[in-house]
Formats: C-alpha cells, structure tokens, sequence
C-alpha cells in the first residue's frame, strides 16, 4: 500500500489534489455494529452525558483517541451511511476545538461506487464505500494543497489525537450507524505493514475512555434561552 508523502511542495501537492490514489478500501473483516477498541459509543439523546451537541436530538457519536507511531498514518473503510448526514472531526484534546473535518459531500467515494449525498445520486445506491487517510499533521493553511479524501488530525505540541464520527438521523428501519456499522481503521506503518483489528488498537494506545466535553446543564440552557430577547 502506499504510503503518504510526509513533505509536499506546493506545486506537487496541487496535482495530487487530482492524481493522488486513496489507500485500498479492501475489507477483511465485517463492520463492528456500535463500537470497538477503536470506536467509543455511541454517544446518543439517550444517554444525554454522553450527548456532544445538546440539545441535538438526531445524532449519534463515536469517538476515538489515540496515538500515532512514527512515520504512520490510519486509512478509514467505510460506507456511507444511511443517514440525512455524517461527518469525521478531528479536535484539539486540550482546548476540545474542531481542527479538521470532512463531512459526507467532501468524501468521495471508491471506484465503482456512489456518494449518494452529492446532489442528483441515487439515496439508496447499493454500492457506497469510500476510503479516507487521517494523517498526524494539521490542516494546510492554503485549502488547495489539501490531499482528497484526507483528514488533518495533527496539532502542534500533542502527540495523540482525537476525532469524533456522527452520523445523524439515520434512515427508517435502519440502525443507529445508518445500516453500514462504523468506519474500519487500518494503520499503515512507516515500513508498509498495516494492522487492523485489535494489533492496531494496542498500537496507537486506543483510549477506551470517551472524548471528555464541557457540558452544560439542561436547566442552565433553558435559563439562557429563554432569557428576553432571545429568539
């Protein structure tokens, strides 16, 4: 497989933005349904500690914190999901700021298959997988050096990462996933061998502990919301 370019000129990484293949989407072993030694949830109304975005009642959260090896990046394998949205997020763990994200219009989809939240595609289309890079360097400051279907998880002055998965209101008759279960992580490391599974989980030191969040109490929302003048 191949292996991402750790520095990239900007006149190279303009035509990759075109040319550069996404690692292999092959699957080898089926989607975890809810969760995993990688993926921690779901986070849904239900459990509202675990609630991310009160009072969003439509979505669901998994989240993931971990750290890197040298010289390694993950590849995500997923399916889109049968959902009205889904995104991937990557977050400052100190401060819990967004640095990075790719939401489902922004993720194009492997040979053969469909993104079927693009504009004019087929909602039910059978054939829906993508694969996505998730690369331990931040986000380029010049948007058209940007690699496709490529996550910016690094901050400065922190060795791990966290992201955060949503899928939000998932289809009817479909599980909370959307019917697909969650992205599968490959690690791919410096010297091109690629765990999965739980190897790759002990490898980046997979926190089994959700992304700790600031929240806020529902009656501290309804006092503030319904203060005169709010709309």
């Amino acid at each position: 497989m191949r292996q991402v370019p750790r520095f990239i000129g900007p006149l190279v990484a303009l035509a990759l933005v075109a040319l550069w293949p996404v690692a292999s989407s092959a699957r080898t072993e089926p989607h975890p349904p809810t969760s995993s030694c990688f993926w921690v949830g779901p986070a849904t109304p239900d459990r509202p500690e675990f609630n991310y975005a009160y009072p969003d009642t439509g979505a669901a959260y998994w989240t993931a914190q971990y750290t890197l090896p040298a010289g390694s990046h993950l590849v995500f394998n997923g399916s889109y999901a049968h959902a009205r949205y889904q995104s991937l997020t990557s977050y400052n763990s100190s401060t819990g700021v967004p640095t990075d994200g790719l939401n489902d219009q922004h993720i194009q989809p492997d040979p053969g298959s469909t993104n079927p939240y693009l504009p004019g595609e087929l909602r039910t289309a059978p054939h829906r997988a993508y694969a996505l890079n998730v690369l331990n360097e931040p986000s380029p400051a010049d948007p058209a050096t940007r690699l496709p279907n490529t996550l910016y998880a690094g901050v400065p002055g922190q060795s791990g990462q966290a992201l955060i998965y949503r899928v939000y209101v998932p289809d009817k008759n479909q599980d909370v996933t959307g019917g697909v279960g969650l992205p599968l992580p490959e690690l791919q490391l410096a010297d091109g061998s690629v765990l999965t599974g739980q190897d790759l989980c002990d490898a980046v030191q997979a926190s089994p502990d959700r992304l700790p969040v600031t929240t806020l109490p529902l009656s501290t929302y309804l006092s503030l919301r319904d203060q005169p003048g709010m709309p």
